[in-house]
């Protein structure tokens, strides 16, 4: 599995959570969750692209 899949899937799963959560801090925590893990996977996918384009792999 590639980080940015890895990534992803981190986020989605943690969207689950929140959205499962009754407690509103575990729900912000996994929000933020989310964000973070989002923000990785943006971090990879710019990469991924500047490496294909540099490559063209």
């Amino acid at each position: 599995m590639s980080s940015l899949a890895f990534y992803r899937e981190q986020a989605d799963l943690q969207m689950i959570a929140a959205d499962a959560a009754s407690l509103p801090r575990v729900r912000d925590r996994c929000l933020r969750a989310v964000s973070a893990w989002t923000e990785l996977a943006d971090r990879a996918q710019k990469t991924e692209d500047a490496r294909k384009e540099k490559f063209g792999t």
